[in-house]
């Protein structure tokens, strides 16, 4: 779901980099690349899930009623993953575990899936995962820009813009689309800032969790919302999340922030 650092270089081209262009990358690095392994087969450090809880904390080029809406994203590997985010005048949901993917509610949901084209396809659903030896190269496709230390609440901060290798290389492309506040003292990412032409959205993580497994009952339906479930075609389940929050707030932000991690794979 996250960006990772600009890694793999040659030994004389980092050599001849600016010491603050390696410690900015060395920073993305130890905080990104734990949450990227969790995709992998080896995991990370034993652990082979993730639990993201945020907040949102400024929008600009979406409606203010967003602030203080919250998401989640928690993941398991291979083939579990939830993704909770504000939709209208609820929080929709959308789950995948294992074969079976499940949407709430279902009155926001049936429609979208109506609105899609059927797959025809009979083959199981791929795993969510990266190679990993695929994942030690994505470092090599991300570009760094220190964006020096700020103050936030009495905490200390640094502030890295990332973006895409390619971007650089595009003459028309401007700016840095993703920024991270990252604490010094421990490397733990609080804050979390997509920035596009016509809009942004800053996230502040409230629960960054890594974990061997998470508890069965995150995968399944709670009593509350089991009334109003729909079954949803799972190889459609991006296409559900950003039709549904296109709905709400008439931008796809979440789902670039959702397939930020699939663009990788």
């Amino acid at each position: 779901m996250l960006l990772l650092l600009l890694l793999l270089l040659a030994v004389d081209g980092r050599a001849e980099r600016p010491q603050h262009l390696e410690d900015s990358c060395d920073t993305v690095n130890q905080t990104l690349a734990p949450l990227i392994a969790v995709l992998t087969r080896n995991g990370s450090a034993g652990n082979h899930s993730l639990n993201l809880e945020a907040s949102i904390v400024d929008v600009a080029g979406l409606p203010e009623q967003m602030k203080g809406a919250h998401l989640r994203v928690a993941y398991e590997f291979p083939d579990k993953l939830l993704v909770q985010f504000p939709s209208l005048d609820s929080t929709a949901t959308v789950c995948r575990n294992r074969q079976s993917v499940w949407a709430f509610p279902a009155a926001v949901f049936i429609p979208l899936v109506e609105r899609i084209e059927p797959s025809l396809s009979t083959q199981p659903l791929p795993p969510i995962e990266i190679e990993a030896k695929k994942a030690v190269f994505l470092p090599a496709l991300l570009d760094v820009h220190d964006g020096g230390n700020v103050r936030v609440a009495d905490q200390d901060y640094r502030v890295l813009d990332v973006r895409q290798i390619a971007l650089k290389r595009n003459q028309r492309a401007n700016g840095w689309p993703g920024r991270l506040w990252i604490s010094p003292a421990d490397h733990r990412l609080a804050r979390l800032a997509l920035r596009f032409s016509t809009w942004s959205v800053t996230l502040l993580i409230d629960k960054l969790e890594l974990a061997p497994t998470l508890a069965p009952e995150t995968w399944n339906p709670t009593v509350e919302q089991r009334d109003q479930v729909a079954a949803v075609p799972g190889e459609k389940i991006f296409t559900l999340i950003g039709l549904a929050q296109q709905m709400s707030v008439g931008s796809g932000w979440l789902l670039r922030l959702v397939r930020s991690q699939r663009c990788w794979a």
